[in-house]
């Protein structure tokens, strides 16, 4: 079931014989700080090809992920490649895929026209939305048995919510959760993540920014007005500016001409909802994004280890005190970059906390853990199913 790349690539962890779709921007930021710029090139190349291959970076390199993505950090991984290594041909070559994967996240069942109550205004916006409706073949046991206890729905609706939980990356999580608790509720396709809209946005930059320095002016100018037209969609469906946050929007109901209704999601509080601040959604706006550093920091989401994903003790490996790497270094980063002297701060406080807690794990396993408990220094996470799995960093 193995796809072939043209290099050689880097498996996020020990059990894995494949690469993954978004895990490889955290592979490519370890490479590119160790000097192996040969190696981290080639990772970009490699998901290149699967876009040129199949019209998008499918979730992982295994015939059973055709049916679904995973966020879409492409362009960031390029971004960082080329700051790196100034390499002109890999830029010449991602633009056409970039096109092509922005199109994929941005059309068809992915694309939702949201209309703004207190405007009327509609604006464009994305969800995950996987090409699915059957169990997945790595899962199958387990889906059956989801779909069987949903309560009548459809069986092929669930399975699509399942996979297009799986194409979100957070496989499992109560964001998901109609109900907020129970993954037979779940309804992935009715919701507007606040972090895949970021995600977009951070990928409009990008292109438009690989378009200015390749001469494509006219693509530069498309993909600036996209960027903007979706931080203004962002900023006007999404933030909740008594928390400061960025909500999901949940899809309530089309009217005749496709177009949604929404609402703010009141699920629960999730680190997702500070992912924007690493995008830059909050550009030009530097109130909002200071108002989002005190956000974090009254949400009950910052513990002794790090950030935990959210505050949902739903048993999914998406929720609760699991730490996952990936969510402390795009809030300490965006802390860092865009949250002022105050964010700083807290960067550096987020950074120490999840270093002290990789640290004790390690001197007390010998392992690199995927997510750690960010309440209890040292012990691994857990949720969803999965056994603790060493072997990863």
């Amino acid at each position: 079931t193995l796809l072939h790349l043209p290099h050689p690539f880097q498996v996020p962890g020990s059990r894995f014989r494949e690469m993954y779709y978004w895990d490889n921007l955290w592979v490519v930021k370890g490479l590119l700080v160790s000097g192996m710029h040969a190696s981290a090139t080639h990772i970009a190349l490699n998901m290149i090809t699967m876009v040129e291959r199949y019209g998008f970076m499918p979730n992982g390199t295994r015939t059973y992920y055709l049916n679904r993505s995973q966020p879409p950090l492409l362009s960031e991984i390029v971004r960082n490649v080329y700051s790196a290594t100034r390499n002109r041909p890999l830029l010449r070559r991602t633009l056409p895929a970039l096109l092509t994967e922005h199109a994929f996240f941005t059309s068809g069942n992915k694309g939702v026209r949201v209309r703004d109550p207190s405007t009327g205004a509609v604006h464009c916006l994305s969800r995950y939305y996987a090409n699915w409706t059957k169990p997945r073949p790595e899962s199958y046991r387990e889906d059956v048995e989801t779909a069987g206890e949903a309560g009548g729905r459809d069986a092929g609706e669930v399975y699509r919510d399942i996979a297009s939980a799986a194409e979100s990356g957070w496989d499992f999580s109560s964001r998901w959760f109609a109900d907020g608790m129970t993954l037979q509720s779940i309804r992935t396709t009715r919701v507007a993540p606040a972090d895949l809209n970021a995600f977009l946005h951070q990928m409009e930059c990008n292109i438009c920014a690989i378009a200015c320095e390749l001469g494509e002016w006219a693509t530069a100018a498309s993909f600036e007005r996209a960027a903007t037209a979706r931080r203004a969609a962002i900023n006007a469906l999404m933030w909740d500016s008594e928390t400061s946050r960025w909500e999901d929007l949940i899809l309530e109901a089309q009217d005749v001409e496709g177009v949604w209704t929404a609402v703010r999601s009141c699920r629960g509080v999730y680190a997702s909802s500070f992912v924007p601040l690493w995008c830059n959604c909050a550009a030009g706006n530097a109130g909002q994004a200071e108002a989002a550093v005190g956000g974090l920091e009254r949400s009950g989401l910052l513990k002794a280890g790090g950030v935990a994903t959210s505050l949902t003790a739903s048993g999914q490996q998406w929720d609760g005190d699991n730490g996952w790497p990936c969510l402390q270094s795009m809030l300490a980063e965006g802390l860092r970059s865009y949250g002022g002297v105050k964010g700083r701060r807290l960067a550096d406080s987020i950074a120490q906390r999840w270093l002290r807690n990789n640290f004790l794990g390690w001197k007390a396993s010998g392992n690199m853990m995927e997510k750690y408990d960010v309440e209890r220094c040292g012990e691994a996470g857990g949720g969803g199913g999965d056994q603790k799995q060493g072997g990863f960093g």
